[in-house]
């Protein structure tokens, strides 16, 4: 969680826009493109925003990952954010969700399928032991063994997830902070003023470059992107540091 003002953020693109007095570009727009920037910095960099959360998982050996509505929420009843990439399951949460169990391990589906062919239909457990995580269907993964009909077991999820929009307060007041953390502070202003520009960018080739400019400079700050979707995967394997 940021700690960032919005508004600090809209000071130095004003500055930069030559725009102190909001004519052409209001704070509300730019809280749009503000909250805009927050969901597509993630969707390049997942872990731009994770999420470590508990939630009951459902019959049977596939689940579905958090969809930001009710059907998904912690033990408190706290609904679950959207997720946008699967990371990795923890521990087993027992059957309440608040009592600690064993670690869940991953394998790969081909593995599970070669070495037990029936463990879709193996004898129903609340407690998982292995989950398998197929990069073709992003939305769902599987846990083994099934789990039960009824008194299903809950789990500890790590995902990156959709960061809630910040909402101006009462006035309107920006004086509100941003939703990811503090160090992409510079990555959200260049996103505000990539899409400042662009709203010009048919009716002036000046602003039209300076919003290439900008993206250029949103998307390098974030790092590459070609390869995150293998490297976040719960299936690739991580260099072990003490054979470096």
């Amino acid at each position: 969680m940021g700690t960032i003002y919005a508004s600090t953020l809209f000071t130095e693109v004003d500055g930069i826009l030559l725009d102190t007095d909001k004519v052409r570009w209001t704070d509300a727009e730019k809280l749009r493109y503000l909250n805009a920037g927050q969901r597509q910095a993630v969707i390049l960099k997942p872990d731009v925003y994770t999420l470590s959360t508990v939630y009951k998982l459902a019959a049977g050996t596939k689940q579905s990952v958090p969809d930001g509505t009710s059907s998904f929420q912690t033990p408190a009843a706290v609904t679950i954010p959207e997720c946008i990439q699967f990371l990795r399951l923890i521990r087993n949460m027992g059957t309440t969700g608040l009592v600690a169990g064993a670690a869940i391990t991953p394998v790969g589906m081909d593995f599970m399928d070669a070495y037990n062919p029936t463990w879709h239909a193996d004898s129903a457990s609340a407690t998982a032991r292995n989950y398998i995580y197929n990069e073709e269907d992003p939305g769902h993964f599987y846990v083994s063994p099934p789990q039960p009909g009824s008194s299903q077991g809950y789990v500890e999820a790590v995902f990156s997830a959709v960061p809630a929009d910040v909402v101006a307060a009462a006035g309107p007041s920006y004086d509100v902070a941003i939703t990811i953390s503090d160090v992409y502070r510079d990555i959200l202003v260049n996103y505000i003023l990539f899409r400042c520009y662009a709203k010009d960018a048919a009716m002036s080739p000046y602003n039209a470059a300076r919003a290439v400019e900008f993206w250029n400079l949103f998307v390098l700050g974030l790092e590459r992107k070609d390869l995150i979707r293998r490297e976040y995967s719960p299936n690739m394997k991580k260099p072990n540091p003490s054979t470096e």
